[in-house]
């Protein structure tokens, strides 16, 4: 276990942090090479890791800046979810490809948005 002894944000002593923050955090107990950049810092107990989700998405067509082809079970694509960024597999219910539709509005150009609707 460490404790955090000091925590820098631009270059200024600060008493906090939140998701998402660029910081400098002193750390008593976890020697350097321990530590690399992007990891998690956390109380004990108040997050959980969590392996999978099942979400519904929607890819913008290609005249909206999106995929000009259809998405097929097993694709490996950049997943977003707030200040994270992994690499996940997209596996569809449907045996067949993801088709890529077009309509009006919603999402960044280029960017498929989803709503997660369960954690595992």
């Amino acid at each position: 276990m460490a404790t955090c002894t000091n925590i820098e944000k631009c270059s200024r002593v600060s008493e906090s942090a939140r998701s998402g923050d660029t910081c400098r955090v002193a750390l008593r107990g976890i020697r350097p090479e321990q530590a690399e950049r992007g990891l998690v810092l956390a109380r004990p107990g108040s997050i959980t890791a969590r392996t999978g989700l099942e979400a519904e998405v929607y890819f913008p067509s290609q005249e909206e800046g999106g995929r000009g082809t259809a998405v097929e079970n097993g694709h490996r694509s950049q997943i977003h979810f707030r200040t994270a960024e992994v690499t996940g597999t997209i596996e569809s219910k449907t045996p067949a490809p993801l088709r890529v539709e077009g309509r009006a509005g919603g999402g960044t150009p280029g960017r498929s948005t989803g709503l997660a609707t369960s954690y595992s």
